[in-house]
């Protein structure tokens, strides 16, 4: 391992942004195939339309409250450091949806 640690330091931080980006595209693309039971009248959460439009655009909010202290936090720790913080908090975010839905 010793000569290929560079290399899997670049393979764990190339994983960790792909994993972030994942997750972002996830957020955007589950709402897609629910939408119809969302929406029907015997719906476990029965929302209508405005509803759904509010929980569709709720990612936005955080993505413009977030990028601010975001890209500070990024120039002073490290963008690096920055991706490999949040890729497992996108990935403890997505247990708990898989595990309390």
């Amino acid at each position: 391992l010793g000569e290929y640690a560079g290399f899997f330091h670049q393979l764990l931080a190339g994983s960790a942004a792909s994993l972030g980006v994942l997750s972002s595209a996830f957020i955007y693309a589950w709402v897609t195939p629910i939408l119809p039971r969302l929406l029907a009248p015997d719906s476990e959460i029965p929302m209508d339309s405005e509803q759904v439009s509010w929980m569709l655009i709720m990612p936005e909010f955080g993505n413009l409250i977030s990028a601010l202290p975001a890209g500070i936090l990024a120039d002073h720790i490290g963008r690096k450091t920055m991706i490999l913080i949040s890729a497992p908090i996108f990935l403890i975010g997505w247990i708990f949806i898989l595990y309390f839905k």
